[in-house]
């Protein structure tokens, strides 16, 4: 996943999460692949997650993961 950057969580609203991904903002709804990934990382105090810039998800499957730097 080369198109995978860190995403900070701005803003948690009930349908949807607010993401800081490059300076801009992106709204990403909460389904079940990503809600508990949202919620724990939150819960840590991380606010940081994976987004992928290609398909505009949270990339929940960190096991695999490249990032672009």
């Amino acid at each position: 996943m080369k198109n995978t950057v860190f995403a900070f969580i701005k803003e948690l609203e009930k349908e949807c999460v607010t993401l800081q991904v490059n300076s801009q903002e992106v709204k990403v709804a909460l389904i079940e692949e990503n809600r508990n990934f949202i919620f724990e990382a939150i819960e840590q105090g991380t606010y940081i997650v994976p987004f992928n810039l290609v398909s505009g998800e949270v990339a929940v499957n960190i096991s695999s993961l490249q990032f672009l730097y």
